[in-house]
């Protein structure tokens, strides 16, 4: 075994929430931790070869557990505090290093797409040449940008102006301009956390790690003051790696150092970051692992866009917007397009694997619902290879690149994507970048939880017709609903889930926002289809069942989207 014991010296630690400016971090994720030694070892000089190899055996460790007590919160108050880069003359370092790095990154790539070679990969000399054009549009920019600014500092200087006594004065503290900062910390009850590895090192490599955990002063903000020692013994880890597990925390990896030194080079502690990490979830020890429950065939890992522009549509456009969507997420998709993406095979006929659901998700399930459309989730189905995992993300990222592009905002975490709807108009989306969406109903939480008890919130296109629902003869409605009862039956049984202990088929449900069934557009669209027969529905099972549900022959489009029911008491039946 090997512990490592840090104690936070003021009790109180420092250190802001990697997906949320305004919490603090609690329990220190073990990737934070790593990262402090990793600090230590690189402000040494020279750096020792035995410590890094010390490292890299550590990152190679499987995540540890946790020692960690209860901490109190302090409340988050903004502060404003003065900038320390108020110069009087506009410098030119900053934009000067960025053009010349352009300027090598252009010659590599005129280099790379010479005339000249000889290159079977056209593909790959076509992009190069389109990013050679873009690099010197880049170039010409900058260029003209740093001539504006010199002849703009030398009039400065070589003439006394109100404006320059004034920026000369910001120099001052007292003068300079402030920006708001916050510093969100907690009080642990306990100011000393374990973390807890299960294998013990060679003797080298405890040594080495030894020696860095003595120079590492701080975990998190500068304020936040610790020792660190690696022990023999540690208290009952409080947290464990478990899978099942609802909080997720970061943490290392093999490759962990090398990644770190890469992303050094890139901002210099200077520039904006995102630590490089795992992420892995964690749950109390020794509680009890829950049962497993059935899951569909589909991920709850969904990638969520919010509308922040444009007309609120009603959620009986959901199909469309959903198959509009997936057509333009598709355009960005390059030469063969996946068939989990694309939902076709390379013949053109329908996938018969689980492939990714588009669904727009709308404001259902409250008491001012108005059933608008929020927004889209992507869902991938859960058995998604890793290359079509990418193939999607690449999709995704070169829809947004283009915008940013557009845009000139190179810096945008999410850029706003236009969706076009013909006559509808168009609206724009930005996919949710970290942490929960803002909305309830955004969140997949809000549609995958297990229940027993499933309503449908979009209608079931029926597989099959199943006669005529709204017959006047007793006995041939009832056939209908019978028939629609079967195939809902093996809708659930087709998308992973067992078969269900209820189904009633109804022509409206009660939940707030939610619109009848009649009212959404016809499905398919293409009127020379045969047109499908939609239905609400109750779904009951025993026991209960994770989602996301989608039933029926929209269900990649946003059809016969289903959400837990809530009971009297506030629970999940």
């Amino acid at each position: 075994m090997l512990a490592l014991r840090i104690e936070y010296l003021t009790g109180r630690s420092v250190a802001t929430s990697y997906n949320d400016r305004t919490t603090a971090e609690w329990p220190p994720h073990p990737a934070r931790i790593f990262s402090a030694l990793v600090a230590a070892w690189a402000a040494a000089d020279p750096h020792s070869e035995d410590e890094r190899a010390a490292l890299d055996w550590l990152a190679e460790q499987p995540p540890p557990a946790i020692a960690a007590s209860a901490a109190s919160r302090r409340t988050v108050v903004p502060h404003y505090v003065p900038v320390n880069d108020t110069a009087v003359l506009k410098t030119f370092e900053s934009r000067t290093e960025r053009l010349a790095a352009d300027r090598a990154e252009f010659a590599d790539v005129l280099s790379s797409s010479s005339p000249n070679e000889t290159s079977a990969d056209t593909t790959a000399l076509a992009a190069a040449r389109r990013a050679a054009t873009k690099l010197q549009k880049s170039i010409d920019k900058q260029e003209a940008g740093l001539a504006a600014l010199k002849k703009a500092d030398q009039e400065q200087v070589t003439g006394t102006s109100v404006a320059l006594e004034r920026q000369a004065a910001r120099m001052l503290p007292e003068q300079r301009t402030r920006q708001m900062r916050t510093f969100p910390s907690v009080s642990p009850d306990d100011p000393t956390v374990h973390l807890v590895w299960s294998s013990s090192p060679p003797p080298d490599v405890r040594r080495a790690l030894d020696d860095m955990a003595r120079r590492v002063v701080r975990v998190g903000h500068s304020s936040s003051l610790v020792t660190c020692r690696f022990v023999d013994d540690a208290p009952a880890p409080t947290l464990v790696p478990n899978d099942e597990a609802t909080m997720v925390l970061r943490v290392p990896g093999p490759g962990q150092v090398q990644r770190l030194v890469e992303a050094h080079g890139r901002h210099h502690e200077v520039e904006p970051r995102v630590l490089p990490c795992r992420f892995q979830r964690y749950g109390p020890a020794g509680a009890e692992t829950p049962r497993a429950v059935d899951v569909s065939v589909f991920s709850g890992e969904w990638i969520v866009l919010r509308q922040v522009r444009g007309p609120r549509l009603s959620m009986t456009l959901c199909a469309e917007v959903a198959q509009a969507f997936r057509a333009a997420l598709m355009s960005y998709a390059g030469g063969e397009i996946p068939e989990v993406v694309s939902g076709h095979e390379q013949d053109g006929t329908p996938s018969q694997r689980p492939h990714v659901a588009v669904l727009a998700l709308p404001f259902v399930g409250h008491v001012r619902a108005t059933g608008e459309i929020l927004g889209l989730a992507i869902v991938p189905p859960r058995t998604i290879a890793a290359e079509d995992r990418l193939a999607l993300l690449r999709a995704l990222g070169t829809w947004e690149q283009a915008v940013r592009d557009r845009l000139d905002e190179e810096d945008v975490e999410a850029p706003p994507l236009e969706l076009r709807l013909g006559a509808r108009g168009v609206i724009e989306l930005e996919r949710v970048a970290w942490g929960i969406a803002p909305l309830a109903n955004l969140r997949p939480e809000t549609w995958c939880r297990p229940a027993r008890v499933w309503l449908s919130v979009t209608p079931v296109a029926l597989d099959r017709h199943p006669g005529n629902l709204r017959a006047t003869d007793p006995a041939v409605a009832d056939a209908a609903v019978r028939a629609a009862v079967a195939t809902l039956t093996r809708s659930c049984e087709r998308i992973g889930l067992p078969r269900p202990v209820r189904v009633d088929v109804l022509p409206s449900v009660t939940m707030a926002g939610v619109a009848k069934a009649r009212q959404f557009a016809p499905f398919p669209a293409d009127g020379r289809r045969p047109q499908r027969a939609k239905v609400h529905a109750v779904v009951e099972f025993d026991p209960p069942v994770a989602g996301p549900v989608l039933l029926g022959a929209g269900r990649y489009s946003g059809l016969g989207l289903f959400r837990p029911v809530v009971d009297a008491e506030g629970e999940r039946t």
